[in-house]
């Protein structure tokens, strides 16, 4: 993996473009991105794969726990949305200190829709009351 801003690595002069390594003899191909420990890292270090991949898992977990809601009370959803959910989205937060914006909303929708899940909350209502009455259920136990 070639890293760089993502500027100099569109640049036109594909003379610069490095597309394999050369090592003892063996041509070793460069790729967009890799992931290690489980954080997928891009050429450009902006996590937007990582995000992506991040959006993918939650939404899974998320669809679980609406097929299983009606069989578990809500103070067991609470738990399973803060061990799963929770963990997905703090493993290595600090990564995303000056990420895009974009990525932020991402991350911000999915805290909501796993909020709107636990709460059996409607789409169309407002998310503010619905993560200060979790914050404050959290924070009473």
């Amino acid at each position: 993996m070639v890293l760089g801003e993502s500027a100099k690595l569109r640049c036109s002069n594909p003379s610069l473009v490095v597309d394999s390594v050369s090592i003892s003899g063996s041509k070793v191909p460069t790729v967009s991105s890799v992931k290690s420990f489980g954080i997928i890292i891009d050429s450009t270090l902006s996590f937007n794969s990582h995000v992506n991949n991040l959006c993918k898992a939650v939404c899974f977990h998320t669809t679980t726990l609406r097929h299983i809601h009606q069989f578990i009370g809500r103070d067991t959803a609470n738990t399973i949305a803060s061990s799963l959910i929770g963990a997905c989205l703090d493993y290595c937060n600090a990564l995303f200190y000056e990420t895009s914006s974009a990525n932020i909303a991402k991350l911000q929708r999915l805290q909501n829709t796993f909020a709107r899940v636990v709460t059996v909350t409607h789409r169309c209502d407002h998310i503010s009351p619905v993560l200060s009455s979790l914050d404050r259920e959290l924070n009473s136990s």
